[in-house]
Parts: structure tokens; sequence; C-alpha cells
């Protein structure tokens, strides 16, 4: 968090308190003169909060009616409708299965701000329009792709089970070694444990793609996440490799 927010939610904190605040007040609560803090009451107006100033011997500021109930929501309004544009998007998300989250979280989003800028979003849902895919999207949780991340991360092997649909070719062992190992399950027989170091998530027309580096074959392999249960605990930590951009990208380009 930078400076200028986390000082921002040490003044909105100050303020929810149901009383009244001289500059002096806050200026030595927070640290600094008493110009940053009428700048930074500015800027909570500007944001849409309703902080009331009086002046002379009583006077002060005070956060004025409803305010109290307006969580700190540190957001200009350009930045505002960005986040509600995203997660307008999230209803015909990438990530099966979250749409419902994604509507939960602009319906809260909408609540929090300030009327102007509410509006601008609400007509989002209006103006527009999903268009539905022509291929089904694959669930994918959330927490596995969280789960796979945090391997990536901490260079730690991920252990798992790959179960393909049925009848369905190894689309998940696209490989990046030579042209004569395009299908790396193929190459692999009906091996379905596997143990390798993983690199990157990658998303392509609606399915999440794993990159990992599979010790076993010596190998760049590819994997479909929607079929992975991931075994709990990982494997040890593994040296990472460079990536071989360019016959990543052959691979990626044949998905």
């Amino acid at each position: 968090m930078s400076q200028t927010a986390a000082r921002l939610l040490g003044l909105l904190s100050l303020l929810t308190v149901p009383r009244t605040w001289s500059g002096t007040e806050l200026a030595d609560r927070l640290n600094v003169s008493s110009r940053t803090v009428r700048n930074d009451i500015g800027t909570l107006r500007d944001l849409g909060y309703p902080v009331e100033g009086t002046r002379g011997g009583e006077g002060g500021y005070r956060m004025g009616s409803g305010g109290s109930a307006v969580p700190p929501l540190l957001l200009n309004p350009d930045e505002a409708v960005a986040v509600a544009v995203g997660l307008h998007s999230g209803l015909s998300c990438i990530i099966g299965g979250m749409e419902e989250t994604s509507a939960q979280a602009l319906a809260k989003l909408e609540q929090i701000l300030p009327a102007s800028v509410r509006n601008r979003v609400k007509n989002l849902a209006h103006f527009i329009v999903p268009l539905a895919s022509n291929h089904p999207m694959p669930l994918v949780d959330p927490n596995l792709l969280t789960l796979i991340i945090e391997y990536c991360h901490g260079h730690q092997r991920f252990r798992f089970t790959y179960r393909p649909e049925a009848g369905a070719s190894a689309d998940q062992g696209e490989t990046s070694t030579s042209a004569d190992q395009r299908d790396t399950l193929s190459s692999q027989g009906h091996r379905s444990e596997f143990e390798v170091e993983p690199y990157r998530l990658v998303n392509h027309q609606h399915r999440w793609f794993l990159l990992t580096f599979d010790p076993t074959e010596e190998a760049w392999a590819i994997f479909r996440v929607e079929h992975i249960v991931p075994k709990i605990p990982g494997g040890r930590r593994f040296e990472p490799r460079d990536l071989p951009a360019q016959e990543i990208a052959l691979t990626s380009s044949a998905m």
C-alpha cells in the first residue's frame, strides 16, 4: 500500500469516530502538517465521502450523514469503473464457476460507491453484453489455480493425478523439446500420476493450461488444469530452469 493510501485510510478511521476533530488534532494523530490534512480532506470529498467542516473555535471536521457506514474504498471514479468492468466480465468468466462470486462482488462494490459513480457502474449491466462461446467452458476450481501458483512461486514440485476426458487423446502433453515429441502422454503410455516442476499457468480460449518440466521424461509438458487432481503435500523444491521461450511459443500456438 502506498504512503498516501495508508494515510487516507488512517484519516478515514479517525473521521468515522462520532466526534468533531480539529485540523491540529488530525495532524498530530497522523504526524503530518495541517496543510496535508486539508489536502487529504479534499481528496476524500472528491472520492465521495461526506466530510463536513466547520470554522471557529469549536470547528473542525467530522463525517457527515451516512458517511460512518461507508467502508474505506480509496478508488477514484475511473478506477472504480475499471474494477466494475472487470467484475462484470467475470459474469462470463474465464474461470468457470466464478460467475456467482463475480456478481456478489459487483453488488457489494455498487453499494459502497458514491452515488455519481454508482450510476456509471449500474449502466454497465445494461450496455455490456457477454457473447456466449461456442465451446463449453470447463469448470476450474479457483483454489486449484491458487495452489498451482503457490507451487510455481515456491519452486516446489507439483504432484497430481491426471484424469483426461473419456476417449480424449493426451492434449495435455504438448512438449517443446522436439518435433518428434509432440505428445508427452502418448510417449508415456497410460501414465496418470505425475510429479513435475510447475512454471506458468496459461489461459487460452477459455481453458487453463499448466506449463511444466517433467523430470521423468526430461521434457517440457503442458497439462489442462481441469483434468488435474492435486496430491498434498507437494514434492521437494527444485532449481528453476530457463524457459525455452521460442519452443513454448510454438507449442502454445498448437493448443
